[in-house]
């Protein structure tokens, strides 16, 4: 689906077993990869993707002055 083009979002189903929310969508991106996206094309899968999927891409979906954001920077 991805080689055709088709857009593809991250979001995991829970209550389903041995899926957390949180950490279930880190698996989910990995999955992607193995899948054969590239990592960059599964992280937008659950950011600019989901964005511009519900038309707020004005305040969501990248880092941007401006935009909304909840940021975690690790060393």
């Amino acid at each position: 689906m991805h080689k055709a083009g088709v857009k593809l979002l991250a979001g995991t189903d829970t209550p389903v077993p041995y899926c957390f929310p949180g950490s279930g969508v880190h698996d989910e991106l990995e999955l992607f990869v193995k899948a054969g996206l590239t990592p960059a094309e599964a992280l937008l899968t659950a950011t600019r993707s989901p964005a511009e999927y519900f038309d707020r891409t004005k305040d969501l979906g990248t880092v941007q002055r401006g935009k909304l954001a909840d940021l975690v920077l690790l060393d």
